[in-house]
């Protein structure tokens, strides 16, 4: 049977620090990543600065709101992961970091082999 936590932050940290992080860096990172698209599709579509320029005011308000929840975190001092998205960010690669040094599976090989095989490729085009 596992041990009880404290609080549902210490059971977090204890146990699903890195699936927490996870969880709320690639809600950040697709939030990103769905309004750039939006905002390139306005702009490539006919809407020019205008469109692009709306999507990333709604862009600027969603990530201000997102700053404040990851600053206020668990509201109490340091149960939180950052004072900021980047600092979310920075938390969730040193966990996943830490958390590669200590085991290193088939599935973190192919997912770097696939990342620097892309990165090559990616070179070859732009020189």
């Amino acid at each position: 049977k596992p041990a009880m936590a404290a609080s549902v932050w210490d059971l977090l940290q204890r146990d699903y620090a890195i699936p927490w992080a996870a969880v709320n860096s690639h809600f950040v990172l697709g939030l990103l990543g769905f309004m750039w698209l939006i905002a390139t599709k306005g702009y490539f579509m006919g809407g020019g600065p205008a469109a692009f320029g709306l999507a990333m005011s709604g862009l600027t308000v969603m990530i201000s709101i997102v700053n404040r929840g990851v600053a206020s975190g668990g509201g109490r001092a340091g149960q939180r992961y950052g004072k900021s998205i980047v600092g979310l960010l920075q938390s969730y690669i040193t966990l996943l970091w830490n958390r590669s040094r200590e085991s290193f599976g088939p599935l973190e090989f192919i997912a770097v082999g696939l990342f620097l095989g892309s990165s090559i490729m990616c070179a070859k085009n732009v020189w």
